[in-house]
């Protein structure tokens, strides 16, 4: 499965500030893997900043992801799984 922009939502903590920002994002079709693969958050590039965290549940888990790199064209995550 791929992304699936109806699934995230964008977190109104610390809008308009340098901090970092907390999403959520759910899949009951993509595991953990999936979603933390580099590229899987590319729709959102124009939105997520390096040091964001996504707090993502899975098809086999949860995690906290968080953006580790963002180019312009490509997003890249780093996961810590949770359960």
């Amino acid at each position: 499965m791929a992304f699936d922009r109806d699934n995230f939502s964008y977190s109104s903590i610390a809008q308009g500030s340098a901090a970092p920002k907390v999403h959520s994002y759910g899949s009951t079709v993509d595991n953990k893997a999936a979603i933390g693969a580099s590229g899987y958050f590319n729709d959102l590039v124009d939105q997520l900043k390096v040091g964001d965290f996504i707090m993502t549940s899975a098809s086999d888990g949860m995690e906290v992801t968080g953006v580790a790199t963002n180019t312009g064209t490509v997003v890249t995550t780093i996961s810590v799984a949770l359960a």
